[in-house]
């Protein structure tokens, strides 16, 4: 078992590498402006106010949000480099009853720019990060087992 939580602990390493590097390639960061979010001002509040609880609020359970955080859509407005408007839906997550911030930086794709993450390349350095954590952790555990292949 130990051994497959680690290969899959490298796999996902290799991945996050992956995205970081191609995010810091070919794609190109960019100031967003929201448009339009489905996570209302009255779902906002009704999650404020209902301390923690996602039963009975207008917004309710989706499996996709953390234990503190709501997982949004936002249609944003941003600046290629070479000038140009561009329309996009972005997910994101917010603190469960904090208003969202109304611009933040997207990454997007030059060459296809309808193709946007809000998640940056430090957002997957930082997973690559704990996935070594964890993969050190995994090897102690080989080590003091002593297991042998």
């Amino acid at each position: 078992m130990l051994l497959l939580v680690a290969l899959a602990a490298y796999l996902a390493l290799v991945y996050c590498l992956f995205r970081a590097l191609q995010l810091f390639g070919s794609w190109r960061p960019a100031a967003a402006l929201v448009w339009r979010s489905d996570y209302t001002d009255a779902q906002r509040n009704d999650d404020f106010w209902s301390f923690g609880s996602t039963f009975g609020t207008l917004r309710g359970f989706d499996w996709r949000d953390g234990q503190h955080a709501r997982l949004i859509e936002d249609e944003i407005r941003f600046t290629t480099t070479s000038g140009h408007e561009q329309r996009a839906l972005v997910q994101r997550r917010v603190r469960r009853g904090c208003t969202p911030s109304s611009s933040y930086i997207v990454w997007y794709d030059p060459a296809a720019p309808a193709k946007v993450t809000a998640q940056g390349p430090g957002f997957w350095l930082l997973h690559a990060l704990l996935l070594l954590v964890l993969i050190g952790l995994l090897i102690q555990m080989w080590n003091r087992l002593g297991v042998t292949l």
